[in-house]
């Protein structure tokens, strides 16, 4: 009797789990941006709840780091985004995107101004890492690939929050590794694109190539 509801409840598990991962891979990625292009990416929630914490990157092979993403300004949606250190270095997120809706990403030109550096459309790839409306980690990227997460912690401290028209913390180099504070003073206004504030540390430009110089430049230091 126990054997049998045991077994019972292992074929109940392995249903909800099955469930779950069906109703994630509704989240659908789709790039709109091609190599030499701004990134720039659609993320629908078809899902049957709402998805949250979305952060929204695309690769390039033979690239290291990531070209990330985030609402433009003015969309209705900015106020959402939230400079929040994550996995891979990735720092801007949006707060919640909710069933059966859309959220339209473009590449964050503070972080990289440079256009995605790929010799054809199949060297790049979009993703999208958010968690679900329990939590659980997930990650979904233009291929319709789906698979569970576990971020580390973020160091403590390393959150700052940010809304439409800053850009990012002003206290905060955007190309620092999170947690890692650098002096305002280090920092200057280089400009402004698409209503984001742009500051850029200046020792930034010595020794750092980014996407788009050669095949092997880098966007951003990598964890140790």
């Amino acid at each position: 009797m126990y054997a049998e509801l045991r077994q019972a409840n292992q074929q109940q598990a392995g249903q909800f789990a099955r469930r779950r991962v069906a109703d994630m891979a509704q989240v659908r990625i789709e790039r709109f941006s091609g190599p030499g292009e701004l990134l720039r990416v659609d993320v629908h929630n078809g899902s049957e709840r709402a998805i949250t914490n979305v952060y929204v990157w695309a690769d390039a092979r033979g690239v290291r780091g990531h070209y990330a993403a985030g609402v433009p300004v003015g969309d209705a949606q900015a106020r959402r985004m939230a400079n929040v250190p994550h996995d891979d270095d990735l720092c801007w997120q949006l707060r919640v995107v909710g069933p059966g809706q859309h959220a339209f990403f473009t590449q964050l030109t503070h972080l990289n101004p440079q256009p995605v550096a790929a010799r054809a459309d199949a060297d790049i790839t979009a993703f999208a890492e958010f968690t679900d409306a329990d939590g659980v980690w997930w990650r979904c990227d233009e291929d319709g690939a789906v698979s569970r997460r576990q971020p580390r912690e973020p160091p403590p401290g390393a959150a700052g929050r940010g809304g439409a028209g800053e850009g990012h913390s002003a206290a905060e180099s955007p190309g620092s590794r999170p947690g890692i504070r650098r002096p305002v003073a280090a920092l200057r206004v280089l400009g402004r694109a698409r209503g984001l504030v742009v500051r850029q540390d200046a020792r930034a430009g010595t020794g750092i190539p980014r996407p788009g110089q050669n095949e092997n430049a880098m966007v951003s230091r990598r964890r140790r």
